[in-house]
């Protein structure tokens, strides 16, 4: 079992290491940014350009997503980014998240007009060196990503034929514990 889970993580360490091209990357401790980071207290307030999300001082909520000095948090039931330089992480579940996350287009045109963040160069800024070499990189990716689908289904098949193997053993240990004891 553990010899099928390192190339997994070999291939998740490639698959980090590359990114995701052109498109703005976030880090999560799951692949749909559900799980916490870490939970902070906020030392000042903070409200979206929009509105839609905000803080007091000292609020106390969960950071989902990382992305340099932006974050994502969800405070009263509500998701929004914001800038990390307004919180203070007071208890952090995992300090390296290791999954890249592309942000979708909406959130990053929030990001956009919210911190006058830009993604790197669009396709049409690129030459066609670069739009080839970024078309390469995406197609690798596209390659790693389902190489880690399928060595995580292989993975999940050899688990469940241990515990099917360890089972059998069981009954027939029970079987042989029955027979002696008639």
């Amino acid at each position: 079992l553990t010899m099928l889970c390192r190339p997994w993580l070999t291939a998740v360490v490639v698959l980090l290491a590359l990114g995701a091209g052109s498109q703005a990357e976030r880090m999560c401790r799951d692949a749909k940014c559900a799980l916490a980071i870490s939970i902070v207290r906020a030392h000042r307030a903070f409200t979206s350009a929009d509105g839609r999300f905000a803080f007091k001082s000292q609020s106390t909520f969960p950071v989902m997503s990382k992305d340099g000095d932006i974050w994502e948090g969800e405070f009263q039931g509500v998701r929004g980014r914001f800038p990390s330089d307004a919180v203070d992480e007071i208890s952090v579940f995992l300090s390296n998240p290791k999954y890249v996350v592309p942000l979708d287009k909406e959130l990053q045109e929030q990001q956009d007009k919210e911190f006058g963040t830009k993604p790197e160069a669009s396709d049409g800024d690129m030459s066609a060196e670069e739009k080839a070499a970024l078309a390469e990189k995406q197609r690798i990716q596209a390659e790693q990503e389902q190489f880690l689908v399928e060595q995580k289904e292989r993975l999940l098949q050899q688990e469940q034929k241990e515990k099917q193997h360890h089972l059998e053993q069981q009954e027939l240990l029970e079987k042989q514990k029955q027979q002696q004891q008639q």
